[in-house]
């Protein structure tokens, strides 16, 4: 029954998606979007894609008069109007505070929201429960969400990724027992448990575990990473779990990640469609200095780069907080905070399924103006590449608060947007916590709250792939679409192909040739061109001279216009 109403609300958002449009996104960045008109307070949103180029936003509440928070949600479409009603659907208005909230789309236009709550009003004691919104903001499960666990002592910080069935799979801290550890459950499209009832516990071993992050193992199941206390320093350990029961296919100890001296936490993850993933880490092994590294796990949970981790960043002061994307190639963009020159500055590297650093030794910066950058989010641009936002207080903001900023990273390590960050939220008062969200096409939805006024509220903003506020970019014309690549000669080729490139406007290019893992190869053109249409012969050659093996290859062209991709095949 649930699910048939599910349905029939679905079919209905369809229709009325056809109305016309009554809004449209904000091009100012002292503006933006609000995505809830009460007052009485919002903080901490989370966001997921609707399916059709808008935004499922889900946020802590203080409305309710005691002085509780409940939790509610937003959806605002790909035109910027807001589709539910203007002050927010509620998700969970139960007694006492809901908390730490995520979202994921659930692959119908609705959303799967997960939180902790402390509806048991007992000391130290809180639960897992979720909720599921169709479309149109109509709850699919029970009033105040299903009971996803219940245990005795408490749950808390769920993390969650989707089964891949319209389901979800969720991971929590809990301390039901001596030691607090990570549970996993498993939950259908209909709310129901499909593992065992209360969650599969990660590990069994004793020790203290904490900070669990957790992706898509390709089949179904999940990669589970954190820190451990069980051998007296913090490591890092990894589980995966399959899908049909939650059964721990890496033992009940784990896998080892690191166990380099004194501790590791924070650990991070990114997964590929074969299982195969990628574990980033903050490190202390080096006296005095916090370091970032990494490891691949393979889908037998036998790590495949150095022991104890690959070094990602040895600069001297702390780095901290990494985030790993996939590069669409095996490998990974890592963002992390970097303290190198006193101060909070973002920095990047890309990194190759073998282990191989594309990107310039301890890497590069993202954003190195002078103040803090704090709270970085980060999502695939869909190009090989990266979005990031952040919280910015640079030296020449007024009142030294906090703003949104962004910027966007080729699979080169180019910057596409302004060169120290796209301003994205500039507006009295301070902005906290964005996350966002990116299509295919690079085009991206931030969100954050806000406190231009008192009490907070929760804003939005579209950035456009070539980094212009709303879906039309303000300031210089768009080009994007009349920067092209193509082939003037064979392709699939033997001996010779044709490299043909459009310039719209006269500037500096690099036109180079990659390996599918993302080496360049050769470099066909560097330099300055004029406007107009260009064409380069490559040989099937690498820079020095070495014909290269049958395969497939990308031509990439760089340019002050934007950056496009060209896939050739070699057969001899």
């Amino acid at each position: 029954m649930i699910w048939r109403s599910c349905l029939g609300w679905t079919v209905l958002a369809l229709l009325l998606a056809w109305l016309p449009a009554g809004a449209e996104w904000s091009t100012d960045p002292y503006e933006n979007n609000l995505i809830c008109t009460d007052t009485s307070g919002q903080i901490t949103p989370k966001i997921a894609s609707d399916g059709a180029g808008g935004a499922l936003i889900t946020w802590s509440d203080f409305r309710p008069p005691d002085g509780t928070t409940d939790l509610y949600a937003q959806r605002i479409d790909n035109d910027g109007n807001l589709v539910w009603d203007p002050a927010g659907f509620p998700v969970c208005t139960a007694v006492e505070n809901q908390w730490s909230q995520v979202i994921i789309p659930d692959g119908e236009g609705g959303a799967i929201i997960v939180w902790h709550d402390y509806r048991p009003m007992a000391p130290d004691t809180t639960d897992i429960y979720g909720q599921r919104l169709d479309a149109l903001g109509h709850p699919c499960w029970p009033d105040n969400g299903v009971l996803i666990c219940g245990a005795s002592g408490m749950q808390a910080g769920p993390e969650m990724i989707p089964d891949g069935a319209g389901g979800a799979i969720i991971i929590w801290l809990d301390a039901r027992g001596t030691d607090q550890h990570i549970y996993a459950q498993r939950i259908d499209a209909g709310g129901a448990s499909l593992w065992l009832t209360g969650g599969v516990e990660v590990s069994p071993i004793t020790g203290y575990q904490s900070t669990p992050a957790i992706a898509s193992d390709g089949a179904g199941g999940a990669i589970v990473t954190w820190s451990d206390l069980r051998g007296g320093d913090r490591d890092i350990y990894a589980q995966r779990l399959r899908s049909g029961e939650g059964a721990r296919l890496w033992g009940n100890e784990g896998v080892l990640v690191c166990g380099a001296n004194d501790t590791q936490y924070r650990p991070e993850l990114v997964s590929d469609d074969a299982g195969y993933a990628i574990i980033l880490w903050e490190d202390d092994r080096t006296y005095n200095n916090r370091n970032i590294y990494a490891q691949r796990v393979s889908p037998l949970g036998g790590t495949e780069w150095t022991a104890n981790g690959l070094l990602v960043s040895g600069a001297i002061g702390n780095q901290s907080y990494p985030l790993p994307v996939t590069d669409m190639l095996g490998g990974v963009i890592a963002v992390w905070r970097d303290h190198r020159a006193d101060e909070n500055d973002l920095y990047a590297q890309r990194i190759s399924p073998s282990g191989t650093f594309f990107w310039h030794t301890d890497g590069i910066p993202i954003c190195d103006v002078i103040g803090d950058l704090y709270k970085a989010s980060l999502v695939s641009d869909g190009s090989g590449g990266a979005i990031i936002t952040w919280e910015d207080r640079r030296e020449s903001t007024p009142g030294l608060s906090l703003d949104i900023y962004a910027q966007r990273v080729d699979d080169l390590g180019m910057g596409l947007w302004d060169e120290d960050g796209l301003l994205v939220c500039g507006a009295d008062g301070s902005q906290y916590f964005p996350e966002l969200i990116a299509d295919p096409q690079g085009n991206a939805i931030i969100t954050w709250y806000d406190f231009r006024a008192r009490g907070g509220q929760v804003y939005a903003q579209y950035v456009s792939a070539d980094g212009g506020l709303g879906p039309s970019a303000v300031g210089p014309e768009p080009v994007s679409t009349s920067l092209s690549l193509d082939t003037s000669g064979p392709n699939p080729f033997s001996r010779q192909t044709a490299i043909r490139l459009n310039l719209p406007t006269p500037g500096g290019v690099d036109l180079g040739v990659f390996s599918i893992d993302g080496r360049r190869l050769t470099t066909l053109e560097r330099g300055t061109l004029a406007s107009g249409t260009h064409v380069f012969d490559w040989d099937g050659r690498d820079q020095s001279g070495r014909g290269v093996p049958d395969g497939i290859y990308f031509v990439r062209l760089a340019s002050g216009a934007g950056a496009v991709r060209l896939r050739v095949v070699l057969v001899r």
